[in-house]
């Protein structure tokens, strides 16, 4: 699963999240209004989508380690999950912070589909840590 869909999955979705997080897009037509207001904000969402796109870039690389069994693809992998988990923390501070130029706006935030991925990928770092480590005899190359 990992090797032939969700690293690949990861790839595309965070590459295109990046791109449309670095250009704005996901404000719609008013991001002109919005980097207006809150300037700040664009170079957090400069920093996110740069992010994005070598985190996707870095899971092409590792499905190709994993699935030539290379010993380092289970490592990068576990690094890719907490890698994602720190973008994402320092991409909601830095907004946060972006945001606290205008009274009670920072306060609108709603990062509780951030919050419930980064549960998600700390269960997957400590599921998929078992995994590789029953499994560490295949991963020798």
């Amino acid at each position: 699963f990992i090797i032939y869909f969700q690293l690949f999955a990861n790839a595309f979705i965070n590459i295109v999240t990046g791109l449309v997080t670095l250009t704005g897009s996901h404000y719609g037509s008013s991001s002109s209004m919005v980097y207006r207001v809150f300037p700040s904000l664009k170079g957090a969402d400069i920093f996110f989508g740069l992010s994005l796109i070598v985190i996707g870039g870095m899971a092409i690389y590792i499905r190709q380690q994993l699935a030539h069994y290379k010993a380092n693809g289970p490592k990068l992998y576990l690094i890719l999950l907490g890698a994602t988990i720190v973008v994402t923390i320092i991409y909601m501070l830095l907004a946060k912070s972006a945001l606290s130029s205008i009274p009670g706006a920072a306060d609108q935030l709603d990062f509780t589909n951030a919050i419930v991925q980064l549960v998600v990928d700390i269960v997957m770092i400590i599921v998929n840590y078992i995994y590789f480590n029953n499994r560490k005899h295949l991963f020798v190359n």
